[in-house]
């Protein structure tokens, strides 16, 4: 778009009706000619027009090939072709529309309609543009919350289908002292020190194939296994959590985090729509976050159970869970 107004390419090998046409639409619009459908093509890929008029008889190649052209490349097939023809009948104008042409204007031409079907298509045009860019939009932020799968199903088919999970891991991360840490710095401080750590966690857990479900304040929340079968999720899960714990002061000196990690059956899925969130329910996600809460700085804790016997046990005992009682646990150090 040039000086604020569009630019339209009219095509037809007929002198007096290019002198036509540009006198009517020259002080709307600016002007790209073209006497030949070849040179009209070069012209289209040279710089696009916001809408093509095109004769259909013409030497060499007539305007329904030029149209399939256009049509038949991505690039190009979005521009609005408007036929301009003697021909009446029913059939010809048929084949214009199959083409994918958006209008017709039959010779002689009256300049009121020329002027009318021009400004009506490309006002469709910008309404589909702002629909096609919204849809664009609504698509990024739908990728930006929820996992792709998850976000593709929903696309797909307007619902997330409950999943049931016999065996999953679950990670919950919070940082240590974050409340008293904000209380000491800006808002400005606090949410580039989270943003940085959060996209380090996302590179973490996607390194394990750990899926983020979500962050909540200053804590994070990963689950291996619910978007995929994994053969040994506990085994992922802890090898992402070690690492939250290394990155963490890599990325905020001053910073640690505590870590719970526990592996059990949970339900998967979205409720609700206003915001969607992908979420997952159950006794695994409870004790998960339960071990997250006894765990101390930089570790990481779960069951003694289930904690797997390599040697990076840094301390085993009873502790209270919430809701549990007293149970076994073991906590694991980063052993670098």
């Amino acid at each position: 778009m040039m000086n604020g107004r569009p630019t339209l390419l009219v095509v037809d090998d007929t002198p007096a009706n290019l002198t036509l046409i540009t006198a009517v639409l020259k002080d709307a619009y600016n002007l790209s000619v073209a006497t030949r459908g070849a040179k009209a093509l070069a012209l289209v890929g040279e710089r696009q027009p916001a809408l093509i008029l095109l004769d259909i008889d013409m030497p060499e190649m007539d305007g329904y090939e030029v149209c399939r052209r256009l049509k038949a490349d991505p690039a190009t097939a979005h521009i609005p072709v408007i036929f301009l023809t003697a021909r009446s009948e029913v059939a010809d104008e048929a084949m214009g529309f199959e083409l994918g042409a958006a209008d017709y204007i039959h010779k002689p031409f009256s300049p009121s309609i020329v002027r009318a079907r021009v400004a009506t298509q490309l006002a469709l045009a910008d309404a589909l543009a702002t629909a096609e860019s919204e849809r664009k939009r609504a698509d990024d932020l739908l990728d930006s919350v929820l996992p792709k799968s998850i976000a593709d199903e929903l696309r797909e088919s307007g619902t997330v289908a409950a999943r049931a999970h016999a065996k999953t891991a679950l990670i919950f991360c919070d940082v240590v002292g974050f409340t008293s840490w904000c209380d000491r710095h800006t808002p400005e401080d606090v949410i580039t020190r989270l943003d940085a750590l959060f996209r380090a966690f996302d590179a973490v857990a996607d390194r394990h194939g750990v899926t983020k479900i979500k962050t909540l304040g200053d804590g994070f929340m990963g689950a291996v296994g619910v978007l995929s079968t994994v053969e040994d999720p506990m085994a992922s899960a802890l090898a992402c959590a070690r690492d939250l714990v290394r990155v963490t002061p890599e990325v905020a000196a001053d910073w640690c985090v505590r870590v719970g990690v526990h592996q059990g059956p949970a339900i998967s899925g979205i409720a609700g729509r206003s915001g969607y969130q992908f979420d997952v329910w159950g006794d695994t996600v409870n004790v998960a976050s339960r071990l997250c809460s006894a765990a101390l700085p930089g570790t990481v804790a779960t069951l003694a159970a289930q904690a797997p016997s390599d040697g990076r046990v840094f301390w085993r005992g009873a502790a209270a869970l919430k809701g549990k009682g007293e149970v076994e646990i073991a906590l694991f150090k980063d052993d670098g």
